[in-house]
């Protein structure tokens, strides 16, 4: 039962959702409560649709001093009939994953409506771990049709036969120092067709090449490349994820030279993405700054600039031209010779949606 303070009113947990003020639903409709601190509320309509079999009555009109209904959940009696299934959906909407995981086993009822729910099994993740070879003769069991998977230290030297109808469930997955060869990601990711967010982290990629990919993830919104070898992984997974929305490519520049991204580079990746691209989290510097004043067509409502300075006068003319952002995060990005407050304060007048901003100075000796 869902009161909102702002609006004094509660709402129906049935299929109507229907909102009535306090006053009505502490005289009509019927309350559910269970063991724990959750209580819900149904209106007159909703609860004759309730199966009245498995309720024990704790008080009522028929009851000495009871003026309402509220209906108690028998546990030991408990039919999983009792509530629709949107109703389990959003009582189990509240719990843990790993709450959800036990909600499972209880039986198969609960197991077919967490598994018919793209929000509950948005909550569900497998993890692959450093102690995982995945081979042709690799078997997981009891794999869970779910929506995520994160591979962490992994070593994978082949795609079994298990990974296609996995894949195919998969709208987010995220590699992390992973040892595969990039054809062999590629064959991972070519049966993952509804894949939405892809982070490939620190990939420990072997030397040997790929053919140009003959497929395309057109449903990825997010892609995440960091780490090292960043440019010939952009130029694969650019090619094949051409409706990004977001998208980061970050490097160490502490690492090897070709990690980088080039400015004329950076450029055109981000060029390629003019019609769809909203959020742009990149390594900066005055360079790839200048390039992208040069673009025309981003509508970019979320940009991190990240770990090398930048001349204040490109960052004031990114401002300028893109007047739109609602998030700005420079970390690193200007020196302590600035005042802090007074970079904010220009910052807020240039863009007035902004939402969010996040300063973090860099000490130059």
């Amino acid at each position: 039962m869902e009161s909102t303070p702002e609006t004094h009113t509660v709402t129906c947990n049935g299929p109507c959702g229907r909102t009535v003020l306090p006053s009505s639903a502490s005289t009509s409709g019927l309350i559910l409560t269970s063991g724990s601190n959750l209580r819900y509320w149904f209106c007159d309509r909703c609860q004759l649709k309730l199966c009245p079999m498995n309720w024990k009555r704790c008080g009522g009109p028929d009851v000495p001093g009871g003026t309402r209904k509220v209906i108690k959940v028998s546990e030991e009696h408990l039919d999983s009939s009792v509530l629709p299934p949107e109703m389990w959906t959003g009582i189990f909407a509240e719990l843990s994953p790993r709450q959800l995981l036990q909600v499972r086993l209880v039986c198969r009822h609960w197991r077919d409506i967490v598994d018919g729910s793209g929000s509950l099994k948005d909550k569900l993740t497998v993890n692959f771990t450093k102690s995982v070879t995945i081979d042709q003769d690799y078997k997981p069991a009891h794999l869970l049709p779910v929506h995520g998977a994160n591979f962490k230290l992994s070593k994978i030297a082949s795609v079994g036969s298990w990974w296609p109808p996995f894949g195919h469930n998969l709208v987010e997955i995220s590699f992390s120092s992973c040892k595969v060869s990039l054809p062999d990601l590629l064959e991972m990711l070519k049966h993952a067709p509804n894949l939405q967010v892809l982070e490939l982290l620190y990939h420990d990629e072997s030397s040997e090449f790929a053919d140009p990919p003959n497929f395309r993830l057109d449903k990825v919104e997010k892609l995440t490349l960091d780490g090292r070898n960043i440019t010939q992984l952009s130029e694969v997974f650019l090619d094949i994820c051409r409706n990004l929305k977001s998208l980061r490519l970050t490097w160490n520049f502490y690492g090897n030279h070709d990690d980088c991204v080039k400015p004329l580079e950076m450029a055109k990746f981000v060029g390629d993405l003019r019609n769809t691209l909203e959020e742009l989290y990149i390594n900066s510097s005055d360079e790839i700054v200048t390039e992208l004043l040069k673009l025309d067509g981003l509508k970019l409502k979320k940009v991190a600039l990240l770990d090398d300075p930048v001349d204040y006068k490109l960052l004031v003319q990114l401002y300028q031209k893109y007047p739109a952002l609602e998030y700005l995060d420079i970390h690193e990005v200007v020196d302590l010779g600035f005042i802090v407050e007074k970079i904010r304060n220009e910052m807020v007048h240039m863009l007035p949606n902004l939402k969010h901003l996040s300063i973090k100075t860099k000490l130059t000796l």
